[in-house]
């Protein structure tokens, strides 16, 4: 067990510290979104969050590639949750409506938000997935090319010795 942890696992936490800000800073500013914003803000940054810290956990940590991608797929379905939680919790009929009303739109084009489907819900889980697990596959692409030039490096110093 002490194997699966490391002082490079802080950068997950890291990762969830910087989406508990950015939730924190959309709960308070809720009323003033529109719906592009909001978007950006529920769908879009945590996903590029969670790609990063793959990334840099991937491409910097001695393990396996098969824990890289479990830890990467339960970071995915962790910020799953608590991006799904936050949405239940916060999100409300007048809410959404306030949203609506923030959004410009011209006189022929209407703007319309419905509450999410299990179908939707699933659908963010796996983007959340397929965010990380990509993000796990770059940084093992880089952790793999840095290796093999430190042993080709390594190879060489020992062949004047």
């Amino acid at each position: 067990m002490k194997n699966l942890f490391d002082k490079k696992i802080f950068i997950w936490f890291l990762g969830l510290f910087v989406l508990a800000i950015e939730l924190v800073f959309i709960a308070f500013n809720l009323t003033n979104l529109n719906v592009l914003t909001y978007l950006l803000c529920i769908g879009f940054v945590p996903a590029i969050i969670l790609f990063a810290t793959s990334l840099i956990y991937s491409s910097f940590a001695n393990k396996t590639k098969l824990i890289k991608y479990v830890l990467a797929i339960v970071v995915a379905l962790v910020f799953s949750a608590i991006l799904l939680t936050f949405c239940e919790l916060m999100i409300s009929t007048e809410i959404v409506n306030q949203i609506i009303e923030n959004s410009m739109t011209s006189d022929t084009t209407q703007v319309s938000m419905n509450t999410a489907t299990a179908g939707d819900n699933i659908q963010s889980v796996l983007l959340y997935v397929a965010f990380s697990g990509v993000g796990c596959f770059i940084g093992t692409s880089i952790y793999k090319k840095k290796m093999s030039k430190n042993v080709s490096n390594n190879a060489n110093i020992n062949e004047y010795d």
